[in-house]
């Protein structure tokens, strides 16, 4: 059997998304947070950021748990065959590549292999499969 495979593509990308979940929590802990707390309540548009940014951090860690498991069950069933995993795969695609952008642009590089590297990793999977 071949060591590379479409398999294999879906469990790297898998690997590198929950992987790097503790990274993403301790960064919410010492960099969001910290920095969230700094901004001064002197309007309700900072209010409603405070709120939400945070959150909207954590939230990220479900949508990298939801993106880890649908990878893994590609690499045991040959890709995403309904138009419904195919949209998750190509919305995520599309969103990690924007949002990429944003981390490449403030210097958070250390982001990429999540945002960039594991999304590619599934589209080659996906393309080699015929999926």
């Amino acid at each position: 059997m071949p060591l590379f495979t479409p398999s294999t593509f879906y469990y790297l990308s898998a690997a590198t998304m929950a992987l790097t979940i503790p990274k993403h929590i301790a960064t919410g802990f010492s960099v969001i947070y910290p920095a969230l707390a700094q901004i001064p309540s002197t309007s309700r548009e900072n209010e409603i950021a405070k709120g939400v940014a945070g959150p909207t951090w954590d939230y990220a860690v479900v949508a990298t748990v939801v993106l880890a498991a649908l990878n893994a069950k590609w690499a045991r069933l040959g890709g995403p065959r309904t138009l419904e995993e195919k949209l998750i795969l190509w919305s995520s695609v599309l969103g990690s590549a924007v949002l990429g952008w944003q981390y490449w642009k403030v210097g958070m590089a250390v982001a990429l292999p999540v945002l960039w590297g594991a999304p590619a990793l599934s589209v080659v999977a996906t393309l080699w499969s015929g999926c």
